[in-house]
């Protein structure tokens, strides 16, 4: 399972945000290498679960092939707030949506 958050100043730290994955239910999370701290959703391809999408504040939309070890920006969603991933099609491309302009992006390429 995976997560997206937001950077969060505590009395006594800040917490981090960006892309987070449990593998035990949720008892533990592993921040995942992900180039942003403000993460607004996290998809999985149906086809294939080591395929993950995640959309960025200002950054775009990024797809990770490998369970979110490595990333790389996607073209296409290229308005600054992207908030989710629609997932593919099987053979097609996933499209972003952005719930701030209204926009629904499909030409991220797969």
């Amino acid at each position: 399972m995976y997560a997206a958050a937001w950077p969060v100043t505590l009395p006594d730290r800040v917490v981090m945000g960006g892309v987070f994955k449990t593998a035990d239910r949720g008892q533990t999370w592993q921040r995942l290498p992900f180039p942003g701290n403000y993460v607004y959703g996290v998809t999985v391809d149906p086809d294939d679960p080591d395929v993950v999408y995640a959309t960025a504040w200002h950054h775009g939309v990024f797809r990770s092939p490998d369970g979110g070890q490595t990333w790389e920006r996607l073209g296409g969603a290229n308005f600054g707030w992207p908030h989710r991933v629609i997932p593919p099609a099987s053979g097609t491309a996933p499209g972003a949506e952005s719930r701030s302009s209204g926009r629904t992006s499909s030409t991220c390429p797969r």
